[in-house]
Formats: C-alpha cells, structure tokens, sequence
C-alpha cells in the first residue's frame, strides 16, 4: 500500500503506517512526473493507496501526485486497487468550520470507481477535533472495510454514510417575487458573454431592473470602433458584440473584461475600475467554466490542462471572494453542476467533477459570511455546454432543463436562500433513485454487458470486403492506441472489455470515431456490439458512407448488409443482463451538502413529497 503525504501529514501518515505492514510513505512533495512509458511491473506492488495529503491546511499545490495516481491506475494490479481519499474537517456535517483543503481530491475519489471499474475508490472525512492516533485508526478501518459507500464521515467516534437528503417540494411554476436590486448597483457575471452566463444576463436585465452590468470572459475584446464591423460576422465573437449591444440598446451599462479570475492583481485593478466609473457589487453570478472534451480518461489527461479546467472555478472563486466579500452583495451565485456530487456522472469529466466539488465546498464553508448558494445544475437542453443524451444521464431519472424552466428555478432559489448547496431537478419518477447514487458500482455494472446472439454476426456484402477489411484494421488501430495493446494481439470477436477497458475508455474511443467520421455515436452502442468485428458490421449497416469517404476515398461503397442488424427506426437493442443491487442495511447518514430540491416545472412530471 502507498501512503501519499506531505511534511504537514507526515507525523499522520507515520500512524497509519504503524497500523498498516508494508505500507510505503510517497511524499508528494518530492515527486517527479513518472515516465508514461513505465511498466506495469512498476506498480503492481501496489494493491491500493491512502492519500492523506487532505488532512493538512496548506492550499494544495503541483501536479507530480496526479500523474502518480494516473499511472497507478493505468498500470496497476487490475480488480484490486483500492483508492481511499482523506480528508480532515471538510465536510460541515457535525462541525462549525470546514478545512478546504482536499475539497477537489474529494471530488475525484468519490468518483473513479465509476469511471473504472476494475478499482474501488471512495472519500472519507475524519473528524478534526479528534487525537491523531485515533483518526489513523479509523483511516486503516475504512481501508480495510467493505462497503459501497462512496463518501463517509466520521464524528464523535461515528460512521456515517452520505446521502443526498431531500428538501421540501419546490414548486417552480409558482410565481416568485424578484430580490430587489438596486439601480445604481452593478451585477458582476463571471463567463457572462457566452451560454448561461449571456442568458442569465438578459433575464437579469428584464427582470430584475439590472442597470449596470459587468461581463467577464476569457477571450480578448476589440476595440468599440471595430464593434459595428466585427458585429456583422458569421463568428461567436460577433453574436457576444450583438448580446452587449442589445443590452445597451434597452438601457444597460454594461462593462465587457478579459480577465483571468485567478489573477489577483488584474482582479483588485478591474474592481477599482467598476467602482469608479459603475458604483459597487451589489450581485455575483459566477458562471465562468471549461471542460475538457477532447480527452475523456483521467489516466490520459493532461496535468496543465486539468488545472485549466480547475482554475476558473478553484483559484478564481477564491480570488473573487477574497475582493468581494466587501462589497454590498444580494446574491452570490455559484454555478456548479451534477456532476460533483453524482459519482457516474463525472465519468469522463473528473477534472469537472472536481472543479464543482470545490464551489460546492466552498458555499458550504463560507454560507454564513454572506448570501452564497451553489446550485448543482442537471443539464439545459438550450443553453450551456449542450445537452447530455447518454445512457448514465438518462439513467439517474434527472431530465434536462428548458432556458424557461433553468431560470424559474434561478429565481426561486434567489428569493429562498435556505441553503448554501441546492440540487433543483426535474425528473422521471420511473427512474428517479437518488439513494443509489452516491453507491459504487455493482458487481454487474463492473462486468462485461452480455448480448444476444445476433448482434455479433459480422457478415459483409462480398462486394464490401476491401472496406470490411479497412474498417478492421482502422478500428484495431484505435483501440490499440488507449490499450497499449499492439494491432495484431486484438481478437476480433473478443469483447473489448476482456482486455481491460472500462466505459470510459470505450467513451473516448467513441469520440475520436464520431471525429473522424463526423457522426454521433453514443458510447453504449459498444455494449450493444462489444467485439471489434460486431461494432465493425454495425458501423458498415449504418454509417458505410461515412466508412468509404474516411477509408476509401475513391471508391463509392457497395450496400452492405449485416445480418442480425436492424437499421430501421424501429430497431431492438439486444438485451442486456444487468443487476439491481441490492441496498444495504440501514446505516448512519447525513444529508450531503443541504440537500436535494426536486419539483414540478412543468405538467410532463410531479414530485410528490
């Protein structure tokens, strides 16, 4: 076992390795950037790791632990590696301060075990009050223990499991009255220019009486003379300087900056500058955020561009809040999402998931300094980062939001303020489980997906058989390149996920296809045809196309036909075995973070209390 440290946690980790044979002190410190090229004999030696570096109260720093975590993952002893997380303190659960520090870690540990199912991973909370010999003792225990809780806490000696508590019923179609902004304050929008930060702008505006308006982005703004010229431009840059415009045309100052939030000088000079020429804050949505599209593992992200992703979120919240804790604030926004707190939604997106966890932390620390919420928003169908149609999403009940309905909850929420963390959810009562979601993986999610017979008869038309042939040896090629596996040892009518791949892996895969043969495949079709040959005979019945102009250029592709493959609209899936798992006994718990709201927005769905 390996026990990440730091010199703050080492007298902590010395503890935990009295308890723990063998166990291996890492200081993260002192790591260097391991060779991705390293064998996986380098790690094996590992069956799991305690990460203690949370427990401390200096503001994390470097990377060298992410790529160390990231080639244990990859390379590590498969279907035994247990990843436990730790902190001290964070949780306010129990406690009359939280101790930031690890709030991203948190994050990610609570989720990889659905990202890879080969590993169990979960986050545990010690009580900070508590003597150091006996949070090491509870730190072994949770180690060795087995259960599928993926976050706990630990006060006055107790266990307790998370979950996410359910709060009153709030009922979004139901008229709210708007918190009063004054006219001579100026609304602050972080990310204001693009998705739901321009959208959130114009409510304010026609809603709330907002006369003065601050807009923040990343990218540089030309000068107001080029204005009315760039504005004519088929480009993104030219729908921002219409949005601005027609802000200005109803009446609005508004102030558009380029600035990066983690700056604390830029930050300090572009506040003086509002209050000379706008007046004070009276109000902060902060909906600045990236994510990372491109490379969906952990294992394979790089460690600048997470810390990218972190930035806007970790670094620049903490550097507002410290300049603007000041100012005569109504509201304080956090946007934050779903999927910091629903482990299987993060799948793919563990630099987000972190990134949120933090806001949502953060809220939590500080709600009685002041008005601040983090809403976890579920996905808008309208606006945003674009809708999310996959199966996991589907499959947690949460159903993606309207503009109109996103915004009734904002106002509802604005005028509320009962919590300093919110999930508002519309959902499908036929799947809605939100007891299950802060669960590992069951046994049968982590296994293979069976599939009926027939879906994995790659038969091809004679006259397709170059093509055929390509399609192979393209796909081959591909999942070679995540699996380190060379071309030539991929069976075809192996399963893919015999050779180790987990969903995530075979998401990413699924992206450079849809990239390269400029389509939209969801991931789970790779459950549906999990060999390379069934996939292959499904992408020649529907995609050929798209196949002959990718592999073949010159040649006009014959019909193919795949036996066993429907490419009608009405087409059956082939079934798929899976397993509810069973609940546990009833344990401790505590509602996570202020709790659920859930509540009709609109008549296709009603929550009962």
């Amino acid at each position: 076992m390996a026990l990440l440290t730091t010199t703050e946690t080492a007298s902590l980790a010395a503890a935990v390795a009295a308890l723990v044979p063998h166990a291996e002190l890492v200081d993260v410190t002192c790591l260097d950037h391991p060779d991705r090229s390293a064998r996986a004999g380098d790690w094996t030696r590992f069956d799991g790791v305690i990460d203690l570096v949370g427990c401390g109260y200096e503001p994390e720093r470097g990377s060298g632990w992410l790529v160390w975590l990231q080639q244990l993952i990859a390379h590590g002893e498969k279907g035994r590696l247990l990843l436990l997380g730790v902190t001290r303190g964070l949780e306010p659960f129990g406690s009359t301060t939280s101790n930031l520090t690890g709030a991203t870690r948190a994050g990610l540990y609570r989720m990889l075990s659905h990202e890879y199912h080969q590993l169990r991973a979960r986050h545990m909370d010690g009580d900070a009050s508590r003597p150091e010999a006996e949070l090491a003792a509870q730190i072994v225990a949770e180690f060795r223990a087995e259960s599928d809780a993926l976050e706990v806490c630990y006060r006055a000696g107790q266990r307790y499991r998370a979950r996410l508590a359910p709060s009153p019923e709030l009922v979004v179609d139901r008229p709210s009255a708007p918190v009063a902004f004054p006219a001579e304050h100026v609304l602050l929008i972080t990310g204001g220019t693009r998705g739901l930060g321009a959208l959130c702008a114009q409510h304010m505006v026609r809603h709330y009486g907002v006369k003065r308006l601050v807009l923040t982005g990343r990218e540089p703004w030309p000068e107001r003379a080029q204005w009315k010229q760039v504005g004519q431009q088929d480009s993104e840059l030219a729908a921002k300087i219409r949005l601005v415009q027609r802000l200005e045309a109803e009446g609005v100052q508004v102030q558009v900056l380029a600035l990066r939030l983690s700056d604390a000088t830029a930050v300090q000079q572009s506040l003086d500058a509002i209050h000379t020429t706008l007046g004070p804050i009276g109000g902060v949505l902060h909906c600045a955020g990236l994510i990372d599209t491109d490379t969906l593992a952990f294992v394979r992200k790089d460690p600048a561009q997470l810390q990218a992703v972190l930035e806007p979120k970790v670094a620049g919240l903490t550097t507002l809040y410290q300049h603007l804790r000041r100012e005569p604030l109504r509201f304080w926004v956090l946007f934050s999402s779903v999927s910091g707190t629903i482990p299987v939604l993060a799948s793919g997106q563990a630099d987000y998931a972190m990134a949120n966890a933090y806001l949502d932390y953060f809220a939590a620390a500080h709600q009685q300094d002041g008005p601040l919420v983090s809403i976890q928003w579920s996905n808008w169908k309208e606006a945003g980062m674009g809708e999310v149609t996959n199966r996991a999403y589907r499959e947690t009940g949460l159903q993606s939001l309207t503009n109109a309905e996103g915004l009734r909850l904002l106002d509802q929420l604005l005028g509320e303020r009962q919590h300093a963390v919110v999930l508002p959810a519309v959902v499908d009562l036929a799947q809605w489980q939100p007891e299950t979601w802060l669960r590992a993986p069951s046994d049968a999610a982590r296994a293979p997906r069976r599939v009926a017979p027939g879906g994995e008869s790659p038969v091809a038309a004679p006259r397709a058989e170059d093509l055929v042939a390509a399609t192979h040896t393209w796909l081959r090629i591909l999942f070679s390149a995540e699996l380190g596996i060379e071309p030539a040892h991929l069976e075809l009518d192996e399963p893919v996920q015999e050779y180790g791949m987990d969903s995530i892996i075979l998401a990413q895969i699924v992206q450079r296809i849809n990239q390269q043969l400029m389509v939209t495949l969801d991931p789970s079709i790779l459950y549906e045809y999990p060999s390379i040959a069934g996939f292959a005979s499904w992408l020649l019945a529907t995609h050929a196309d798209a196949l002959a102009a990718l592999l073949a250029p010159a040649a006009s592709p014959s019909p193919v036909t795949t036996p066993g493959v429907s490419t009608g609209n009405d087409a059956v899936a082939p079934p798929v075995v899976v397993e509810r798992p069973v609940p546990p006994p009833p344990q401790p718990s505590w509602g996570r973070q202020g709790g659920l709201r859930t509540g009709p927005l609109c008549p296709r769905q009603k929550i009962s209390r």
